[in-house]
């Protein structure tokens, strides 16, 4: 069993989704069916999404979508550290996706928005965890 929620980076309406899976076998085998293969070892994993579009003349063409990617997280291993560390992920691939090069971080304008954006994810998925909680979700996860 899963669910899954949006974790949406500000107003440029792009967003992660966030997966919580019932066992690490099962978050394991979802990424495995999605091309990834990290070993047997991870307790979360953040990917990032890319789509191509391939014209009729060969030329590959990255198609613009609002989706950036994915965090998977395994219901009894959802620590703080671990999520932090998932959200981190995906705010560096977010900043590199939106700001094109990481030496902009080192302005403090961009050190702060990179902070913002970081800290709002990691908001986020608390923020669903709880209400997944008082649903009673998390605990149907957790048997």
């Amino acid at each position: 069993m899963k669910v899954r929620f949006k974790l949406k980076t500000e107003k440029d309406k792009k967003f992660y989704w966030c997966y919580i899976f019932s066992t690490r076998e099962e978050m394991y085998d979802w990424n495995r069916k999605d091309g990834y293969d990290g070993g047997k070892h991870y307790l979360g994993v953040c990917r990032h999404t890319t789509r191509y579009l391939v014209s009729k003349n060969g030329r590959t063409k990255r198609i613009k979508k609002d989706e950036l990617g994915s965090i998977s997280l395994v219901v009894n291993y959802c620590t703080s550290g671990i999520i932090a560390h998932e959200c981190c992920h995906a705010t560096n691939y977010w900043f590199k996706y939106k700001y094109k090069d990481f030496t902009k971080l080192e302005k403090s304008k961009h050190d702060e928005i990179f902070a913002w954006v970081l800290g709002n994810f990691n908001r986020q998925v608390w923020y669903n965890w709880y209400k997944l909680e008082e649903k009673g979700i998390i605990k149907k996860l957790k048997a």
